[in-house]
């Protein structure tokens, strides 16, 4: 136990565990290069084999992924890639002792979403006047939150509007639209 070379741990997980995992092919790239990345840290440090790695050598690497400025959210999905490998490599008995669960996950950070000035809003409905095709897309991205990938996805069945004629649509209505009454 412990024998196996970093390199042999690492493609057996990318032939073994990887596809066994049902993960999406991004899934399974990042994954194997965060745990190539690993591995050369190791082998840098002078570890060729399972066995001789500790939870320190994790913790520097973290440390490491810290000190160049990595996101906490790149950080957090490094450290899951790490705790999957060792735990394939603790069912495999490639190690004895799992060390990556002694590793604390880092946090994620959320940014809140930027939203606009009430100025920029203005430009934005200004920029798209005289265009009506335009200002009901600015108008359903501003007033809706609906993101710009569903927007484009958008197709006419999916919206459903209410049936009612000409003259109940009201000033106020015409007014958000862009659109002059008798247009």
């Amino acid at each position: 136990m412990g024998e196996k070379t970093l390199d042999q741990a690492l493609e057996d997980f990318k032939t073994i565990n990887l596809p066994a995992r049902n993960y999406a092919s991004r899934t399974r790239k990042e994954d194997a290069n965060d745990l190539g990345e690993l591995v050369e840290f190791l082998k840098q440090g002078g570890i060729s084999r399972v066995g001789d790695i500790a939870s320190t050598h994790l913790e520097r690497y973290l440390a490491q992924l810290d000190q160049k400025g990595y996101a906490g959210a790149t950080r957090k999905r490094k450290t899951v890639a790490i705790d999957t490998f060792f735990n394939f490599m603790a069912q495999e008995e490639y190690v004895s002792n799992d060390v990556s669960r002694r590793l604390i996950t880092p946090y994620a950070e959320y940014k809140l979403p930027r939203v606009l000035t009430r100025a920029e809003y203005q430009r934005l409905i200004d920029a798209c006047a005289g265009n009506p095709r335009d200002t009901a897309i600015v108008m359903l991205l501003l007033q809706t939150g609906i993101r710009l990938s569903e927007l484009v996805r958008l197709k006419l069945a999916d919206i459903d509007l209410p049936l009612f004629g000409r003259s109940e649509i009201t000033e106020r209505s015409l007014h958000y639209s862009g659109l002059e009454p008798g247009r």
